[in-house]
């Protein structure tokens, strides 16, 4: 019996060969799409699952009169570990991301990103494999650094790297150990663990973040109450008042710890990647029931070529219950297929799929065997259920005698159940196209915003330390001599860096404490990147500007000064109550990084005479004419003789600003694919439904020919039902991808308006590819020869 059910699936296949195709392949798409998302889900909800010491492991912010701060004082990891009895170990840590720093073995140099600065227990925090050295005492000594065996082999060859050399910023550290990269992603992936000296641990130097070991896993919360009593008992308290009663007030500072797996997709500060593969997710199971949809709708349209199958099984004794085996399990087969050719379809694309999104793992390893089994189980039985549970069913109630008697129309159910699902598939569709429309406009208004400064033809060269500060002046002077050099200026927070300083200070003006960001600049920064001045003036080379004597604000800030006119006033940073600066002028807002954020309030000021010291910037060349490549190759050059140990490095800021918006247009990309393929399979399956209408009422359409009816009458009377379905679940997807949108526009603090144009257009292309399909298939079914239907007659 079963071999029987097999033989008539694999006839019945082969015999709609075209129709199985697209019932195989829409699925198959699906399925591949699902596949790729749930891989990549997967692989994001597994950061810092490595080991499984990292359950206990926390990181420890600051919240600041309700401002959120990752970095904290340097000695905080020690004073807590040295008074809370559930810490087994503390560390510091601060990691340069994507920022390359120039490591030297010899004559071998590379820029190499990723490097990680921490004190001696950062390896009893984060349990990284040595593979060469000793993890008790790799990280005892200053001046010793450890490498990832990818490091090793770049710098020397090979892993064999111990107690060997490498020069960084001119400082000679030895090799102590080499570590094995962790099996899976990590917020504080690292390829080089550099030993911080111990001379700059003091309570001023917000440098790095604080990591926690506990004995065992705790809830943050309870982890919150022990660290606040630790940190108000040794650093805040002066008087009686008590911790609760400090809490209480609108001005302090409080700890808070989160789970080092948490911080990766649900930090409390900062972009969550989880927002954008969810949404992936979600849109991608969308794109498998289209599909699934698809592949049931084709099946009942299809059922009338079956019928008569039905009838003479039942009349040779088959129950319903074996005819709806025999056909679930001809789906199933079906399915099996699509499956198959999905995870196929899969493989030559996971490659693209994780340069796209930087993924630097094996996607199919980052989840556990058996999970990924289970996963893809799952999502198999709910497909089988989707496509072919009811079309089984459906089949197997015809009724004997109508069948026997050449009466086996699909009747009023199995046709509202058909609209349903024509109608479903359209809301999808018409959801894609409405998410991808407003995506693409809101890609379209961050891209043509005006950004409040001009990095046009803006040169950004990174520099050592010592060139940005002491060097400076003379720096400068060498670069303008360079011809089409036009302005030469520095700056501590970068426009377009994909990483910027975000600490705000507590400043005093006029009596109160109001929190401003510290920029460092030199004088012609404003001039090199033609931002407007609002009013007052710009810094020059008078001393009290040079001195950090007088600031210049943004607009953000002197608004939050909420005194009107500003210039002229005095403002004092923190723990300079003796020496004021005085406001000069107040700048336009500009953006420093892609729009989801708010320009936050800034001051700027030359050198770092009064206030906190600042560095971690890099100089901006204004260039002029248009022999661009001469410019640079001149300042190529001149370089070798500034830093001659160091080759440089630079971009240009408009293609740096231009790379904070590569997550938006890769979800662009992705969603456009999601969108073409759901209205690709939603107008493959119209196709092929109107095919099958047309088959079906082959001999009224004939008669209708013979009595006169014309072509395009013919061809509107098998149209307007299913485009009046196409209207349907276009109108009930709009006010579906309006509240998506919205809701996706609210992560954007300067965002594109959406507008009624947005809708009619989704409506409209939808409209117009299903009348174009439509047309096709009905004047082809019109045209047919009314002859060789009615022969039978």
């Amino acid at each position: 019996m079963l071999k029987s059910y097999f033989k008539t699936a694999f006839r019945n296949f082969y015999r709609n060969g075209a129709y199985s195709v697209i019932n195989v392949l829409g699925l198959a798409i699906g399925v591949a799409s699902f596949v790729l998302v749930l891989l990549y889900l997967n692989y994001e909800l597994s950061y810092d699952k490595w080991s499984p010491g990292l359950k206990s492991v926390y990181r420890v912010s600051m919240d600041k009169d309700g401002e959120i701060e990752t970095n904290t004082p340097a000695p905080l990891a020690a004073l807590l570990m040295n008074n809370d009895p559930n810490i087994e170990a503390a560390t510091m840590v601060q990691n340069s991301g994507d920022f390359e720093v120039l490591l030297t073995a010899g004559d071998k140099k590379i820029y190499q990103k990723n490097l990680m600065y921490a004190d001696s227990l950062f390896l009893r925090v984060l349990p990284y494999k040595i593979v060469e050295g000793n993890a008790a005492n790799a990280m005892a000594a200053p001046n010793t650094i450890l490498i990832s065996e990818e490091v090793a082999r770049k710098l020397f060859g090979s892993t064999d790297a111990m107690g060997k050399t490498i020069t960084l910023y001119g400082r000679a550290l030895m090799v102590n150990a080499v570590f094995a990269k962790p099996d899976g992603p990590s917020v504080y992936n690292t390829e080089a663990i550099v030993r911080i000296a111990d001379n700059n641990i003091h309570w001023e130097n917000f440098s790095y973040q604080t990591l926690l070991k506990m004995k065992q896993p705790v809830a943050p919360d309870l982890l919150d109450r022990s660290l606040n009593r630790v940190f108000y008992n040794e650093r805040i308290k002066k008087d009686s008042t008590s911790l609760a009663e400090y809490q209480a007030k609108s001005s302090r500072t409080l700890l808070f710890s989160e789970r080092l797996s948490a911080i990766h997709n649900f930090p409390v500060k900062g972009a969550s990647n989880f927002k954008t593969v969810s949404t992936l997710m979600v849109l991608a199971t969308l794109l498998l029931i289209i599909g699934a949809i698809n592949f049931s709708n084709l099946s009942i349209a299809a059922s009338v070529r079956r019928a008569r199958e039905v009838g003479v099984r039942k009349v040779l004794g088959s129950g319903r219950w074996q005819i709806v085996k025999q056909f679930l399990g001809e789906f199933t087969l079906q399915c099996l297929i699509a499956f198959g050719t999905g995870l196929l379809l899969l493989w030559p694309v996971l490659s693209y799929f994780k340069a796209a999104f930087g993924i630097g793992f094996d996607l199919l390893k980052a989840t556990d065997g058996a999970v990924l089994g289970l996963q893809l189980l799952a999502c198999f039985l709910l497909v089988v259920l989707i496509s072919g549970l009811y079309p089984s069913f459906f089949l197997s109630r015809f009724s004997t005698s109508k069948i026997l008697k050449g009466h086996y129309s699909e009747g009023a159910g199995g046709n509202g159940f058909r609209n349903v699902l024509i109608v479903l598939q359209f809301v999808f569709s018409a959801f894609f196209v409405i998410a991808s429309l407003g995506i693409k406009k809101q890609m379209d208004f961050m891209q043509s915003k005006d950004k409040g400064f001009s990095g046009s033809q803006v040169m950004r060269i990174q520099v050592l330390q010592k060139t940005g500060e002491e060097g400076f002046e003379n720096v400068r002077n060498r670069l303008l001599s360079v011809p089409g050099v036009e302005y030469v200026a520095k700056t501590t927070n970068m426009p377009g860096a994909p990483f910027l300083d975000t600490m705000s200070l507590g400043f005093k003006f006029e009596g109160k404490e109001v929190r401003l960001g510290v920029v460092k600049i030199s004088s012609d920064f404003f001039d090199a990147l033609q931002i407007p001045l609002v009013t007052g003036r710009k810094f020059d080379e008078r001393p009290d500007d040079q001195h950090t004597r007088n600031i210049i604000l943004n607009e953000t800030a002197a608004r939050k000064l909420g005194a009107g006119n500003v210039i002229g006033k005095l403002i004092y940073f923190p723990y300079e109550d003796s020496l004021p600066a005085r406001i000069v002028g107040v700048i336009k807002d500009y953006n420093v990084s892609d729009y989801a954020n708010a320009v936050v309030p800034l001051t700027y000021s030359i050198n770092n005479e009064i206030g906190p010291y600042r560095w971690g910037g890099g100089l901006v060349l204004k260039l002029k004419g248009n022999d661009l490549r001469s410019t640079i190759r001149a300042v190529e050059q001149e370089w070798k003789s500034i830093e001659p140990e160091n080759p440089i490095r630079y971009s240009f800021i408009d293609d740096d600003f231009q790379k904070l918006f590569q997550t938006y247009i890769r979800t662009q990309n992705v969603i456009l694919f999601f969108t073409i393929v759901a209205v690709v399979i939603a107008l493959v399956g119209l196709f092929a439904l109107i095919s099958f209408v047309a088959k079906s009422r082959a001999k009224e359409i004939s008669i209708r020919k013979v009595l006169g009816a014309s072509a395009a009458r013919i061809s509107v009377m098998l149209s307007l039902g299913f485009l009046k379905l196409v209207l349907i679940g276009t109108i009930v997807a709009i006010p579906v991808g309006w509240l998506a949108i919205s809701k996706w526009l609210e992560t954007f603090v300067y965002k594109a308006s959406v507008g009624w144009e947005l809708f009619l257009g989704a409506a409209l292309i939808l409209v117009m590819v299903s009348l174009i399909v439509l047309a096709i298939q009905t004047l082809r079914a019109a045209a047919s020869d009314p002859v060789r239907a009615l022969r039978s007659e």
